[in-house]
This record gives C-alpha cells, structure tokens and sequence, in this order.
C-alpha cells in the first residue's frame, strides 16, 4: 500500500515562519521509512491540506497520514482539521486519510524544552 505522510502546521503570513514546517518535513522524510513525505498548512501558507491530500491521492496513494504540528487539542484539531479531512475524504473514497494525534503534553516535548532552557542559560 502506498503510504504519504502529510505534515500539517497552521502556517502564517510571514513566508518565511512556514520554511520551518517544510524543513521538518524534510527531517520527518529522511528519519522515516515514507518516501512521500510533504507540508501542508491551515490558516495560512500554501499548499493548503485540501490541495496537498488531493493531489496525493492523484500521485496514486492509497494510505495517507496526517500529522498535525499542533501542540495541544484546542479548535482546530477537533473541529477544523477533522472538517477538512471529512470533506476531502468524501471525493476520494477509496483513499484511507489517517488523522494522527497533536503533540500534546510528552516527556519529549518537555526534553526538548529543558534543552532550549539550558541552551541560555
């Protein structure tokens, strides 16, 4: 089965914030056994998700990821994503669109932000 993984983050005006979602795309590709592996924003920032899972599922993939770059569960990952995601799967039935949990509150997560602290300290 052909597998995608698509990157989500909420993006912004500033073109150049969104480089960093599209360089932890990258990140994600070369850590992960995915060769499909892309960004995709949902406020602002091209592409957009709609975009991104339509034109996957063109490419021939028949499983598709999305992991949300999203630190806690607020409106967006339980209404607005999930809408989104509802809306694309219902034209493309015969792709499996897989919605991955937010980042949420993990011992990583605090890892990483001890690290920052240190880092100027």
């Amino acid at each position: 089965m052909k597998t995608a993984v698509v990157v989500l983050g909420h993006g912004s005006r500033a073109e150049e914030a969104n480089q960093g979602l599209r360089d932890l795309a990258v990140m994600i590709k070369e850590m992960s056994r995915f060769e499909l592996v892309v960004p995709a924003f949902l406020g602002h920032g091209q592409p957009n998700l709609p975009a991104v899972l339509t034109q996957l599922a063109s490419d021939g993939a028949e499983r598709i990821i999305v992991v949300p770059i999203f630190l806690f569960r607020g409106v967006h990952m339980s209404q607005d994503i999930p809408e989104e995601i509802a809306q694309v799967q219902a034209a493309l039935p015969h792709v499996q669109i897989i919605f991955a949990r937010h980042l949420g509150p993990d011992p990583r997560l605090a890892a990483l932000a001890c690290d920052r602290i240190w880092e100027v300290i």
